[in-house]
């Protein structure tokens, strides 16, 4: 019989299903979110993953919704796409309805739609059906959502940040207080995703002639460097000298990772550990806070991911390049950056304004 691995859904678990389905390597997948190292047990833990969010869905969506749940499609190259028989065998569609199946077999082999739509709307202008092309409106852009506040943002202020740091440092000490500690400030100075720190190992670490570098395999399977700032680096001795591995990064374990274990310092963490600490961490400490209500009620739902939104509103107050700040987080574009932490351009109107009409 196998190994039961799934108990109780939780959110490491869709986790995992979202990064197979972006492209990750199940074995992988199940290395970061499920903490499962060997194949076998990475692929019966996969199935069960999915078997187990599927009984879900089935109570609740459409009918047949709940099967496209780990559905995953094996593309052949471009230039041999197979017959609709073929391709419906090579993916265990069996089940699936002929229409179905025609839609999956259209979005993984798409004919040049634009090129048909297009020989199609001229006939009908030729034949004075149509006076102009109607597909100019479809993606014609309605408004923006009138309750949508543009400056929200998920990042704990100086204030909060000052009041958790003072919580955590009022309990007494344990390995779990270091790590959480660690995890705050080291996080919100460099401004990893909770994969990268997780993934993160000491080997990663360089001293260059510039300094500290972490080298991040982040998001979409891109490497990139991130700097190390000298208090992020304090931090981090501080953190290794507390697990027992000496304060110098340079002949520390290179194997060892960069979060780890309470309990052993060269093991590493899943993504559903890290988000429980840090979860249960903040809501203590900000419930003991004395921040402004409605500051305290958007940081009921902080997570690790809003640290590293901090990193980069801190960065913006304090007047860090954009494009600094794009490389940093490993933003694909500038745009990015500043879609997210528009108070850098808003900021600057400001000032400029202000020298102009006092």
């Amino acid at each position: 019989m196998p190994a039961r691995f799934v108990r109780r859904l939780g959110l490491h678990h869709f986790a995992h299903l979202r990064a197979v389905a972006e492209g990750l390597p199940v074995l992988d997948s199940a290395r970061r979110y499920l903490s499962i190292d060997h194949g076998h047990q990475a692929t019966t833990a996969d199935q069960q993953t999915i078997d187990a969010v599927r009984t879900v869905a089935r109570r609740h969506a459409g009918v047949g919704d709940w099967r496209l749940i780990g559905l995953r499609i094996t593309l052949a190259p471009a230039d041999a796409a197979p017959s609709v028989e073929d391709f419906m065998l090579a993916q265990g569609l069996d089940d699936w309805s002929e229409a179905e199946v025609l839609q999956m077999y259209e979005d993984a082999y798409p004919v040049d739609r634009r090129q048909q739509r297009r020989a199609r709307l001229r006939q009908l202008q030729s034949a004075r059906y149509l006076s102009a092309n109607p597909w100019m409106l479809v993606n014609q852009k309605l408004g923006d959502d009138k309750e949508q506040h543009l400056l929200d943002s998920k990042a704990l202020s100086e204030a909060a940040m000052e009041q958790v740091l003072a919580y955590i440092e009022r309990q007494a000490p344990s390995a779990s207080r270091t790590r959480i500690r660690f995890i705050l400030l080291f996080t919100s100075t460099v401004g990893l995703r909770s994969a990268e720190l997780l993934a993160a190992k000491l080997g990663d670490f360089h001293h260059e002639q510039e300094g500290w570098m972490l080298q991040v395999h982040g998001k979409g399977a891109k490497n990139r460097i991130a700097a190390i700032p000298p208090s992020a680096l304090l931090t981090l001795r501080d953190y290794l000298h507390a697990r027992g591995l000496g304060d110098d990064i340079a002949l520390a374990p290179a194997q060892a990772p960069l979060l780890a274990s309470t309990l052993d310092a060269m093991s590493s963490v899943g993504y559903q550990a890290l988000y429980e600490h840090v979860r249960g961490w903040l809501s203590k400490a900000i419930a003991a806070a004395a921040l402004p209500e409605k500051e305290r009620l958007k940081l009921v739902k902080a997570s690790t991911h809003w640290l590293r939104h901090t990193f980069g509103t801190r960065a913006i107050a304090k007047g860090v390049p954009l494009d600094v700040i794009q490389a940093q987080m490993g933003h694909a574009s500038i745009q990015t950056t500043t879609s997210i932490y528009g108070r850098a351009p808003i900021q600057r109107r400001a000032d400029e304004l202000g020298k102009a009409f006092g």
